[in-house]
């Protein structure tokens, strides 16, 4: 099929690569009396009204101010290397600038947890330094998806047990927003089964996200304004 065509009955007609129609012009209608009426016209770059006055929910007249959801979301991941690798932060409360063997500068991000990173030190919550696949996976969701961040390791350093503790019910309880950890099945013992499939991933095996009430979901878009 042509993705162009010099003349159709609604005008010209083309298609863009992602097969949304080029050089179209919408109506933009708004809802009175019960009856929708033309308040403007969309055409692919900007809004050109008219002289109709829009009638907004409640009756009114004026355009409502808007306002802006938070889209600060807290993370809560855990300690699993290559997904997640948690290091000390440097004496200023920075993290050390690596490299990869490609040359690429580390993505590291701070995240605050437990500290075990030094061996017979308390624990108590501490800013630290996380790194790895699943760092990047959310750097680059963040920036496609337009949100904020803050990370957290789960306290108890588990994925999950009988007793339903661990990432998975953190992010349930909301003190986290979302999780970072894949998930191979649910099954009684969330502590045995609730894992990175570490050896499925060469092999096919499928993952799911764990995502709590506050998290977007991968299938929808998330572009507040502003």
């Amino acid at each position: 099929m042509s993705s162009k065509y010099a003349d159709g009955v609604t005008g010209r007609v083309e298609f863009n690569e992602d097969g949304d129609r080029k050089f179209a012009n919408y109506s933009i209608m708004n809802l009175q009396n019960r009856k929708l009426v033309q308040v403007g016209i969309y055409n692919g770059t900007h809004v050109i009204p008219n002289d109709r006055k829009i009638i907004w929910p409640g009756g009114e007249t004026e355009k409502p101010r808007g306002y802006q959801m938070s889209t600060r979301l807290k993370i809560v991941t855990i300690h699993q290397e290559p997904f997640v690798y948690v290091k000390p932060t440097l004496s200023d409360g920075t993290c050390k600038e690596e490299f990869t063997v490609n040359g690429d500068p580390v993505k590291k991000v701070i995240c605050t947890g437990p500290n075990d990173t030094s061996p017979g030190s308390p624990r108590h919550t501490v800013p630290q330094c996380c790194y790895g696949f699943c760092i990047d996976l959310l750097i680059k969701l963040a920036r496609t998806m337009n949100f904020t961040y803050e990370v957290h390791l789960v306290a108890d350093g588990k994925f999950g047990t009988q007793e339903r503790v661990g990432v998975v019910p953190r992010s349930r309880r909301r003190t986290g927003a979302c999780s970072l950890e894949g998930l191979r099945r649910a099954g009684p013992e969330p502590g045995r089964s609730l894992e990175w499939v570490t050896h499925e991933m060469g092999r096919g095996g499928s993952l799911s996200g764990e995502w709590g009430p506050r998290c977007p979901r991968p299938h929808r878009r998330v572009a507040p304004q502003g």
